[in-house]
């Protein structure tokens, strides 16, 4: 269930140089009132977390590929430089999108050319660097489904 607010109609009654308190609203809200509160929690529920380097050479290919591939708004988005560089950081999102969106897949995503890494961002690197924190994830969250892609710069994505 969604609550939606009420919106009140409020006046201004006087000047400009009348105090705040003179404002006065058409419906008072009602406080601690049943009508007001929801009976249950409402669940948040999303299909996937997309872990995706900031690189804004990526977006153009990345906003449109997770959206066909997750749906429009069923997804939960983290952008970090380098993506999976940073195991500790993408599994407290994994974590977090985890307890708060009950998410059923964990997208990861590390791309060509990647400035996080420097010297070091081969492909070789970058793959090993996917499985890895795939490897772990699937260890501390057995039910997830986990997909690993490389991304290039001309928008091509491949399964790792």
């Amino acid at each position: 269930m969604i609550c939606k607010p009420k919106i009140l109609s409020v006046h201004f009654t006087g000047s400009f140089d009348t105090p705040l308190t003179s404002f006065a609203a058409t419906q008072p809200p009602k406080v601690n009132s049943k009508e007001n509160m929801p009976t249950k929690k409402s669940i948040i529920h999303c299909d996937a977390l997309v872990v995706h380097c900031m690189d804004y050479r990526l977006q153009k290919f990345l906003q449109p590929w997770i959206t066909v591939r997750f749906g429009y708004d069923n997804f939960d988005i983290i952008s970090l430089a380098g993506s999976v560089h940073d195991y500790e950081m993408v599994l407290k999102y994994v974590q977090l999108a985890v307890q708060i969106h009950s998410i059923k897949t964990v997208c990861l995503i590390n791309h060509e050319d990647c400035r996080a890494y420097g010297r070091e961002g081969t492909y070789k690197r970058h793959k090993h660097d996917l499985l890895d924190t795939k490897e772990k994830i699937k260890a501390l969250f057995p039910h997830l489904k986990l997909e690993t892609f490389y991304l290039h710069l001309d928008g091509k994505f491949d399964p790792v």
